[in-house]
């Protein structure tokens, strides 16, 4: 037996020592921590990022090539051509001179500055600016500096160990445990060590190999539990599913910012496209995206259902039947019990926007929580099952959503559809990537996958009758790549052919805005629930995008939100002083995030790099989304309200972290006012914070055989016993949060495959 869990944890190597030197002697600068009371937090920071480093398995993550030593090789070579010197040797005066260069010079003179670091240092990024590594570096010291608990001097944040008031607040019988204190600096073992236990790699025993055929499920999101779990309630198949990430209990969810990234998302904190411009939040743990929400679920809007099952266009018609579907996002309501939040749960930041609406007498806003549900416990009835590691009845409110629910109170797949499953006889193998199918050529562009080569260096095929591909819009399309490029007569099939795996490519994302308030909020944002709602202007008001393949008709909603303060950092604006003065004020800020649906012209190779470039009127309605918030926020009576990133200079003001408005100067402004003046500052995506967990799209679903990579029964073109089951499959994105939708196909396409096998052994049979 090979056993990956009883070999020895190996932590990737640090940093070398002059990259932390540089990462410290920059930090206070650029984060405004330059007192000295500030000094330990600063090595505090250091020593955070350098475990975080050690604590990414080196073959798991290309994070590190593309943000880490690119960063401060930057530093360090700019810092020489400037002042001859390094940075560790730097007087204050000439670190503060440097980062202002840095960050505020003249685009031109800082674009040059790149071009020649870039003679020096091999470019392992695609096209990405010097705006791009100055975001992305101030991002990751925010991130080391604020997940440590020392800074919530500054902040006036309260870790979830401290609030005691949660106790006294207490209705129901069963008692709340609080966790325990965490370190200011964690142990970079402990953090690796859960990619590299609880599974025996014994290939006899991932199946329960008794006769039945064997149905391998690649990925535990919301599409891959919800099919792993219907087909093995029908008895009839040998089901495992296959997880490339950890599997945590509820009280194993990480409290920290910087260890739940490291733990829980892809590239250990997140997957960057290549030319740095799009940052992807995407979970790589038993349960998929949907542990790390905060359980918001938005039922698939009409005219997006009609579209993919009307046939009326071709383009967009996957060949479901309506009321099918309808049947399949009821059934997922029920079984996630999803609802409505108690209105205690909601913070004062929460209702701001609404505010800033009745101010502006509506103005075509409206605020829709009918179809924004949640599948968070609101009462003892909604436990999903007898486990120790429930904490309590009722959702707290903590707002560490991201990181997993502590408590085991929110219902993601790890506690409903996974349980589900293993309780129906599958078997869930987590800490398992899939490395390639290993399949046979039937001859006239038909495959047929005979076994699944596992990751991790072991190599070891393991027999399978039929698989289910729920591995995400970038995991999918990037497993059958690797299978190509291993096997080209992979590409015979109608679905290579046709250009449809890993193309079409599309994201809900967006940009955060957050506004500050004259006075401290009685309930602070991160004493209460993120998400409230989504907002979205008139139902009737559409925009159309320019994509590669033509026009594309979407629109945008906006989400309240709140996160701790080490994602906060990323948000607010500025530099140095401009910073800490924003993170200063945590307990007065609100803060809300677009969302646009994009058009699917991304692509994604075989190591799961993503490629994708936004057009000039993507980038021009996220700033139009931007700027009704701005105006909402203004109008609720915000002093000020700032934009996350780095922007373009005006009139020659250079580069500049993130963009400021007063209201002092534009209290009374119109939304075109604020628009113009946003975007002659804001003129590329670059210049923005943009994000997105919600890639779509890669192998797209359609009737049409030359639409699509998938049929309308799920199965992948030219091999029949290959099958989709997750956000690959949407031949549009659908700008609200797609987890419900996803669960809903997946509840179809056990359906489909169950049908599909059944008529194959039928007809063996006789």
């Amino acid at each position: 037996m090979k056993d990956l869990g009883d070999r020895e944890v190996r932590t990737a190597e640090g940093l070398p020592d002059w990259q932390l030197k540089t990462f410290e002697a920059y930090l206070p600068y650029v984060l405004g921590v330059t007192r000295p009371e500030d000094e330990p937090l600063v090595k505090a920071a250091t020593q955070r990022f350098d475990a975080y480093v050690r604590s990414l398995p080196a073959h798991e993550s290309r994070a590190r090539d593309k943000l880490y030593s690119l960063l401060l090789w930057t530093f360090v070579h700019g810092t020489a051509l400037a002042h001859g010197t390094r940075p560790w040797l730097q007087t204050a005066t000439e670190k503060s001179h440097f980062v202002r260069a840095f960050f505020e010079s003249d685009e031109r003179i800082a674009d040059t500055f790149w071009d020649v670091v870039g003679k020096v240092v091999p470019r392992s990024v695609e096209r990405a600016t010097i705006r791009d590594l100055a975001k992305s570096l101030r991002e990751v010291m925010g991130l080391a500096f604020y997940s440590n608990p020392g800074a919530d001097g500054i902040t006036g944040y309260q870790r979830i160990w401290k609030r005691k008031e949660l106790l006294r607040e207490r209705v129901d019988v069963d008692p709340l445990r609080l966790p325990t204190p965490r370190p200011d600096v964690f142990d970079a073992r402990e953090v690796a060590r859960v990619h590299f236990t609880g599974h025996p790699y014994e290939a006899s025993k991932l199946f329960a190999d008794d006769g039945r055929p064997k149905v391998a499920v690649i990925g535990s999101g919301a599409g891959g539990a919800v099919a792993a779990a219907r087909l093995a309630e029908t008895g009839r198949y040998d089901v495992a599913i296959f997880e490339a990430g950890p599997r945590f209990r509820p009280t194993e969810y990480p409290l920290d910012t910087l260890v739940g990234m490291g733990q829980l998302f892809e590239d250990g904190l997140m997957t960057l496209s290549r030319n740095l411009d799009l940052h992807l939040l995407r979970g790589r743990l038993v349960g998929g995206g949907t542990v790390m929400t905060s359980g918001l679920s938005v039922r698939l809007r009409k005219t997006t259902a009609e579209a993919w099952t009307s046939g009326l266009n071709e383009e967009t018609y996957l060949g479901l039947d309506p009321h099918g579907l309808d049947r399949a996002l009821d059934a997922i309501r029920k079984r996630q019990a999803l609802g409505t939040i108690n209105e205690s749960l909601y913070t004062d930041p929460s209702h701001l926007l609404e505010k800033g609406a009745r101010a502006l007498g509506g103005e075509g806003f409206r605020f829709d929580s009918e179809e924004a549900l949640n599948n968070v416990m609101m009462g003892p009835r909604q436990r999903p099952h007898a486990t120790p590691d429930q904490n309590g009845d009722y959702c707290l409110g903590c707002g560490l959503c991201n990181y997993g629910c502590h408590f085991g109170h929110k219902l993601s797949m790890d506690l409903t559809f996974i349980p589900d499953a293993e309780k129906a006889g599958a078997r869930v193998h987590p800490n398992l990537p899939i490395e390639r199918l290993v399949g046979e050529y039937q001859g006239d562009g038909r495959m047929r996958v005979t076994a699944l080569e596992l990751g991790r260096g072991l190599k070891s095929h393991v027999k399978v009758d039929h698989v289910v591909l729920a591995c995400g819009a970038v995991g999918s399309p990037a497993l059958l790549k690797r299978s190509a490029a291993a096997d080209p007569v992979w590409e015979t099939l109608a679905a290579f052919r046709n250009g449809w795996v890993g193309t079409h490519l599309g994201f809900n994302y967006g940009s955060g805005v957050v506004a500050r308030f004259p006075e401290r909020f009685p309930k602070p944002g991160h004493l209460g629930f993120q998400i409230k709602y989504i907002a979205t202007k008139s139902p009737d008001e559409d925009f159309t995008l320019t994509g590669e393949h033509g026009p594309y008709v979407t629109r945008y909603v906006m989400e309240n939100a709140f996160v701790p303060p080490a994602l906060l950092s990323n948000v607010v604006p500025g530099v140095g002083e401009v910073h800490r003065r924003w993170m200063e004020s945590y307990q007065q800020l609100a803060m809300c995030a677009t969302t646009i649906g994009s058009p699917l012209h991304g692509q994604i190779d075989g190591d799961r790099d993503v490629h994708y470039r936004l057009s000039a009127s993507e980038h021009d309605l996220n700033v139009r989304a931007l700027a009704s918030i701005v105006r909402l926020y203004l109008a609720a009576g915000a002093e000020e309200v700032g934009l996350a990133g780095v922007r373009q200079g005006h009139e020659g003001a250079g580069l500049g972290v993130g963009l400021r408005i007063r209201a002092e100067e534009y209290a009374q402004a119109s939304e075109k006012t604020l628009y113009d003046t946003m975007r002659a500052v804001i003129t590329e995506p670059e210049h923005l914070m943009l994000s997105s967990a919600h890639p779509q799209g890669g192998l797209r679903m359609a009737a049409h055989p030359e639409r699509g990579a998938v049929d309308g029964g799920f199965r992948l073109r030219g091999a029949d016993n290959v099958f989709v089951s997750d956000a690959s499959l949407f031949p549009s994105t659908i700008v609200v949060n797609p987890q419900w939708t996803i669960a809903a196909l997946g509840w179809m396409a056990a359906d489909a495959i169950d049908e599909h096998v059944s008529a194959r052994l039928a007809v063996a049979a006789e």
